[in-house]
């Protein structure tokens, strides 16, 4: 662990690795100087430059709007004893404790992106978005 000033520039890098079916995660930062001199460098780019970081910063944001993500739609968790756990069998029921006036919440890498109400979908559960927890998005 280091610590750094505000101003610093760092690079940083989230790895994921898959091994035999646990995943494991680490993020590395390493000072910008280290892997790109020119990127502490103080003078300001030129028109040319900043017309080139613009393109390079559009084609990446549509790079990452492309990128599949993991949603899932959360009710307020239930505590259960494992006992209880254990002897569940077909036909059971299991009482959610989310109340009915509570929206459920979207969630995408353990963030809340949005709430929405339960409804279906055809013959499928569906959840209907009623607001927004992004910024730039619409909100409640």
């Amino acid at each position: 662990m280091q610590e750094a000033a505000a101003t610093d520039l760092y690079i940083v890098a989230s790895l994921s690795v898959t091994l035999a079916g646990t995943q494991q995660a680490a993020t590395v930062a390493l000072p910008a100087p280290v892997l790109a001199p020119r990127a502490s460098e103080s003078q300001a780019p030129d028109a040319k430059e900043r017309a080139a970081r613009q393109a390079n910063r559009v084609a990446m944001s549509t790079l990452v709007e492309d990128v599949p993500v993991e949603v899932r739609v959360r009710f307020v968790p239930r505590p259960m004893r494992s006992a209880a756990l254990l002897t569940l069998k077909v036909g059971d029921v299991v009482r959610l404790d989310h109340p009915t006036d509570r929206p459920l919440d979207v969630v995408s890498s353990g963030v809340v992106c949005a709430r929405g109400v339960a409804g279906t979908n055809g013959p499928r559960a569906a959840c209907l978005i009623t607001s927004s927890t992004l910024p730039g998005r619409a909100s409640e």
